[in-house]
């Protein structure tokens, strides 16, 4: 179902834009604007810095479409530069873009025309140049300017970082903001105010920090956010930007907060939109508008998230994102956005008295309004009820407070200072402690962790460095501490890194192979084998497990074998001839005596006793009289033949 809302009021297509993505200028409502606003009645934004830091450039491509890389042919600028941007009730300035060589101390410099008409002051250092002398000029410029008028905010762009790791982008943003605010604090500035940004135009940075920069410059702010917020509230809409159409500056969003993701995934879809209606959109003689009343976009990303992309004013679009199941309320959302954008046109309207001049206060309120719209409902703090148009509030579990409400019973205690973390405080959460972003420190060193690795001992906090210091293990070998999430082998109480762990005689890695320790030295397998390990007498290959021992030489077991069969040994009973092993069965059938009474060998085994008379030999239990069989073992005995007899037995003859 597709609901059509018709507003006479608003009727009509925007024919007074022209075809502007022809051009990507803002050159369509110029005349107009100059009627209703005279160009010296105008806010300005200044642009300055030196030579060739990138200040043109950035001009050229928010607000002139030009390419980044076309930039490079830009010559440097040598006189003030005026550019009028009039792009939306609310973004309608005009950019003054300075040469690097302006002297500030030159009679003709008119310091007061200048400033006193300024409402934001952009200096612009080149992050990838040598930035000593750009921070002189940035405080005799901002000490200069704050003189003159107070109420300017002053910006820093730390451009041109697309060239820098993002370790360095951190370490150069920190290092230029120290040196920036000790300098105001040298001089007595310390109420002088310096707003910090990493841009490049290589990428949306740029986009980004001129949306922050502008929306300082406009006073319905407030008003707009409260209506972005009441509007997703209604609609299970997670994130609403209100677009400049033509140079991709949100001029306000809800209170969440935002991603630099979400914002690009909203720019593209700007750009996606323009180019398809460039081609698709206008007539075959190139009339027509580019983008009018009837725009409207809905991109389906694979993970079941949605964009949606509406016309609000001939300069400005909603871009929401949401999810698929929420999407399917589509006429709710359509609904309510026709009463976002009726209250958006009043802003205008209500704005215009406004316009040329940067310090007016906006509308308190939203426009109060009838028939069911949204608009029409109280915005109340659920705790105190107080009125929220036009004031800052916080969301809790889908409910409006105002700030004194939501740090009175919302808010959470930092637990270092044990002070409230307020609304508008960077807060940074471990475990279940919170803590202010200028407290989450080091226990020791006092060091920042807010952009740190670090690690919980109890409840104390420590950096890296520190708690390796006192708790990771050193290296034996380099006597270097084991960094934590590093590989660390360990043995008998001794720790060492990976690569520190090798062989004592080839000097390889061990890493997690086998190896042999040796009086406090540690050998691969290998190396031992072939430094320490005894060779087998029969093969002369190293034992590495068990063997045999005999006669002090030592044999694999599977190599210790009888000289005759060839029948292993190992575990069995065995004797030798000379230095010559044999099975009890090859000895006995090569050089084993034979018994006289049972003429079976006589080894040596079992009793390994026998008699030996003349040249005859008996074992043991054989030895007995050959006539009545009584043992003659210790008893006299007579021989007779080939008999021997006992005494009773020879006498009986």
């Amino acid at each position: 179902m597709n609901i059509q809302y018709e507003d006479p009021a608003l009727s009509g297509s925007y024919g007074v834009v022209g075809s502007f993505p022809k051009s990507f200028g803002y050159g369509g409502e110029e005349q107009d604007l100059e009627e209703s606003c005279p160009p010296a009645d105008k806010p300005r934004i200044l642009l300055m810095g030196l030579r060739r830091s990138g200040k043109s450039s950035i001009q050229k491509v928010v607000f002139h479409k030009m390419s980044p890389n076309e930039t490079l042919f830009l010559e440097s600028t040598n006189k003030i530069y005026k550019d009028d941007i009039s792009s939306s009730s609310f973004v309608n300035f005009q950019i003054w873009d300075f040469p690097g060589q302006v002297d500030f101390f030159d009679p003709t410099f008119d310091s007061e025309m200048i400033f006193k008409g300024t409402g934001a002051l952009i200096f612009v250092i080149d992050a990838q140049d040598d930035y000593m002398e750009a921070l002189g000029r940035l405080h005799l410029t901002v000490s200069r300017a704050f003189k003159v008028n107070p109420d300017i905010n002053f910006e820093v762009f730390i451009h041109k970082v697309d060239g820098l790791s993002d370790d360095h982008k951190i370490e150069t943003q920190r290092d230029i903001h120290q040196r920036a605010n000790d300098d105001l604090a040298d001089a007595s500035l310390e109420k002088l105010h310096l707003s910090f940004y990493l841009t490049s135009i290589y990428d949306h940075s740029i986009f980004e920090a001129f949306s922050k920069v502008v929306q300082k410059l406009i006073p319905q702010l407030p008003t707009l956010e409260n209506l972005l917020n009441i509007f997703i509230s209604h609609s299970a809409i997670e994130k609403a930007f209100l677009f400049d159409v033509v140079s991709k500056i949100y001029i306000a969003t809800d209170s969440s907060p935002v991603d630099m993701q979400s914002y690009e995934l909203c720019c593209d879809m700007i750009d996606v939109v323009i180019d398809v209606s460039c081609i698709y959109g206008l007539m075959e003689d190139g009339s027509g508008c580019a983008y009018d009343k009837e725009s409207l976009a809905i991109i389906k990303l694979n993970n079941t998230t949605v964009l949606y992309l509406k016309e609000v004013t001939k300069f400005l679009a909603l871009v929401c994102i949401l999810r698929e199941e929420s999407f399917e309320r589509k006429g709710l959302i359509d609904y309510n956005f026709h009463c976002f954008r009726k209250a958006i046109h009043e802003v205008f309207e209500v704005g215009s008295s406004f316009e040329g001049s940067t310090n007016a206060a906006g509308p308190s309120s939203a426009p109060e309004r009838t028939g069911g719209s949204i608009m029409s409902e109280r915005f109340d703090c659920k705790n105190c009820k107080k009125s929220l148009y036009g004031q800052q509030y916080i969301q809790v579990e889908n409910e409006p407070h105002c700030i004194t409400c939501y740090e009175g019973l919302h808010a959470n205690t930092c637990q270092e200072c044990k002070e409230i973390i307020g609304h508008n405080a960077k807060e940074l959460a471990f475990e279940d402690r919170y803590y202010h972003d200028h407290c989450f420190r080091c226990f020791r060193c006092d060091r920042t962790l807010a952009d740190e690795s670090f690690t919980s001992q109890g409840d104390v906090l420590l950096c890296s460095d520190c708690y390796c210091n006192e708790f990771s293990s050193k290296c034996v070998s380099c006597d270097k501490t084991v960094m934590p999430g590093s590989k660390i082998l360990e043995f008998d109480g001794s720790s060492w890194h990976e690569d520190c762990f090798v062989c004592h005689s080839c000097e390889k890695p061990i890493g997690g192979e086998a190896f042999v320790p040796n009086k406090n030295q540690y050998y691969c397998v290998p190396c031992y084998e072939g430094r320490f390990t005894p060779r087998c007498s029969h093969c002369n290959k190293a034992l590495t497990k068990g063997g045999v021992t005999y006669k002090d030489e030592v044999w694999h077991r599977e190599c210790f074998l009888c000289a005759g069969c060839s029948a292993p040994l190992a575990g069995q009973p065995f004797t030798s001839q000379g230095e010559t092993p044999y099975c009890v069965k090859c000895f006995s059938s090569l050089y084993g005596k034979k018994c006289a009474a049972c003429n079976s060998a006589i080894t040596g085994f079992g009793d390994g006793k026998y008699i030996s008379f003349e040249d005859r030999q008996w074992h043991q239990p054989c030895f007995k009289c050959s006539r009545c069989s009584v043992s003659l073992v210790g008893s006299g005995f007579f021989p007779y033949r080939d008999q021997i007899l006992c005494t009773d037995c020879n006498n009986d003859d």
